[in-house]
């Protein structure tokens, strides 16, 4: 190892030791209740029943809440249009025409095993232009429902940037 490389080493293992090194953990368990609750009130006046989720940047299951009658099948889209928002770094919604036939993502969801879906209720989430997240609603008749109920919780979040 050449002298350089020790600097290196140990500018990492310092770092790896100073707590203000640490990642911001963008996903407080009160703001999400608290937004989602408020959504879920919203889904609610709407007479919709719907399952909201959010995954970490790594599309890592974070947090899940299933309103009392919504469908069985919420549960799963929810979690999956969650992972799409971060995987593609774009709302569900927009990718639904980029995959249609003759367009450039055809097939992208057969491709992925059934992991990516593209229609609404997909929304990353970005802090200061960064994705840190997506969020995921799913459980309405229309993704359109389902994409405007993810936009006011993301709204609801209140993050800085979305």
């Amino acid at each position: 190892m050449e002298k350089n490389d020790h600097s290196l080493i140990d500018m990492v293992l310092k770092k790896a030791g100073d707590a203000s090194f640490e990642k911001e953990n963008y996903f407080d368990l009160n703001r999400i209740t608290s937004a989602v609750l408020k959504t879920a009130d919203e889904a609610a006046r709407r007479l919709l029943d719907v399952s909201f989720s959010i995954v970490d940047q790594a599309g890592n299951l974070y947090y899940f809440y299933r309103m009392p009658n919504a469908i069985l099948v919420s549960l799963t889209l929810s979690q999956k249009k969650a992972y799409t928002a971060v995987a593609m770094n774009e709302s569900t919604i927009n990718l639904y025409s980029k995959c249609q036939p003759g367009e450039p993502l055809f097939q992208l969801e057969t491709f992925s095993e059934g992991k990516i879906v593209t229609f609404g209720g997909g929304i990353p989430i970005r802090i200061n232009n960064c994705l840190v997240g997506g969020l995921g609603v799913s459980g309405a008749p229309d993704p359109k429902e389902d994409d405007s109920l993810a936009k006011y919780w993301l709204k609801h979040l209140e993050f800085e940037d979305h």
